[in-house]
């Protein structure tokens, strides 16, 4: 049975600490199909938004997502990008 999870790779350092996060995770052996989103600064640059919604639409519809370290400077702002993926 494959299992797909949605990955948010992040910004900084946040492609680098997912990438070794998803090696530990396939050496379980376990069958997982990764579906690809951005958020974050390269969302801000591509689509215009820190959080794109079919970034939301594919959390909603896996169930599961893996999300690296991203800028997140202010949690208390409402639309803050670490907070709204937490609400979503």
């Amino acid at each position: 049975m494959n299992h797909t999870i949605t990955l948010i790779p992040g910004d900084g350092i946040g492609p680098e600490v997912s990438s070794a996060v998803v090696r530990v995770i396939e050496a379980t052996g376990v069958s997982i199909d990764w579906e690809t989103h951005y958020a974050g600064a390269q969302a801000q640059a591509k689509f215009g938004t820190t959080l794109p919604e079919e970034l939301l639409e594919s959390i909603r519809r896996n169930k599961v997502a893996l999300k690296g370290p991203t800028q997140c400077h202010r949690i208390d702002f409402p639309e803050a990008l670490c907070r709204t993926v937490r609400v979503a």
